[in-house]
């Protein structure tokens, strides 16, 4: 029966431990997934898009956070390695990284051309705190090709905060 209560004991014990330690992840991940990046746009990012197909959905502002999606993908090419950020650019043309996270958005069966394109898709958000009311910016797609190629791409969206 002693044996028992050690063992009931142990396993509680464990199971606190395991649950404070990965609410401790948890929090680190979320603290740090919202705020902006400095990213630089030097001279090796490609300005020519049309080896891509992509998108933005209107861009929304609710509940404090401004909340980007879209899609991008290389053209007549199996999706294998995804590395798509969305940026901002504001008017000094100083670009910061949203933090973005590749989604499933149904592309492979939108274009039906024989190529998969799972996890083309892009979902971003950044508190609104972290620009000024009224500022403009400018929303772009950097991809970073799986031999180090960055790829500009171009949304033709503007956004007031």
């Amino acid at each position: 029966m002693k044996d028992e209560r050690k063992i009931t004991l142990f396993l509680c014990i464990s199971f606190f431990i395991s649950a404070a330690i990965s609410g401790i992840f948890v929090l680190h991940y979320k603290l740090s997934r919202e705020h902006l990046d400095s990213v630089s746009l030097d001279e090796d990012i490609v300005y020519d898009a049309s080896e891509y197909l992509f998108g933005i959905d209107p861009v929304r502002k609710e509940d404090g956070l401004l909340i980007i999606s879209g899609w991008a993908v290389r053209e007549d090419e199996d999706l294998t390695y995804i590395n798509n950020r969305i940026l901002l650019i504001d008017q000094k043309q100083q670009a910061y990284e949203m933090p973005t996270t590749a989604i499933e958005r149904g592309l492979t069966e939108y274009f039906n051309n024989g190529y998969s394109y799972e996890q083309g898709g892009l979902w971003a958000q950044c508190p609104l705190k972290e620009f000024t009311p009224g500022e403009i910016l400018h929303a772009v797609i950097l991809v970073t090709e799986q031999d180090g190629r960055r790829v500009y791409l171009d949304t033709q969206v503007d956004i007031e905060i």
